[in-house]
């Protein structure tokens, strides 16, 4: 875990180099797409990348919202992955977005993060709704997941159906 301190450092710099949180968030991530997602990874960048998000503004919100879509695959499975605040609706509608892929490796980050949403049964109703085709396409994936994607995939649709 990063020291807070630091933290408040790189963010009142990343503030004075980029006009708003949203290209920061860009710049940093299409910078971490030459390192893989191994434990440095997950100690600091994705430290770095929850910070990032939660000073959003709305603005930041509305332009990562319309261009997430357009980026690497690597750059949305560092983001998926980061997505954790199961009350932003932003979040939740940028992994529906991403549960769209084909990209093996961003849908089960993105079906990971979504199980993070099951925390409501108005979220779980507004997944059925707004995405149906998760469903199906979890179920097509598994007989050609491995062990643990499969786990995973069997207890997202257990989540869903409660």
């Amino acid at each position: 875990m990063i020291d807070d301190r630091y933290l408040d450092k790189f963010m009142e710099e990343l503030e004075r180099q980029v006009p708003n949180l949203y290209e920061g968030l860009d710049v940093f991530l299409r910078e971490s797409e030459t390192r893989e997602m191994e434990n440095y990874w997950y100690e600091y960048d994705a430290e770095i990348i929850y910070r990032i998000l939660e000073n959003f503004s709305d603005a930041d919100w509305k332009k990562l919202v319309q261009n997430a879509q357009l980026k690497s695959n690597d750059w949305k499975q560092k983001l998926a992955y980061c997505l954790t605040n199961n009350e932003n609706k932003h979040e939740l509608e940028i992994l529906l977005e991403f549960a769209s892929t084909d990209d093996d490796d961003l849908f089960f980050l993105t079906i990971d993060a979504l199980r993070d949403y099951f925390n409501t049964e108005e979220c779980k109703a507004f997944i059925r709704k707004k995405r149906p085709a998760i469903l199906a396409r979890v179920e097509s994936r598994m007989p050609n997941a491995g062990v643990v994607r499969a786990k995973l995939y069997e207890l997202f649709l257990e989540q869903m159906n409660e």
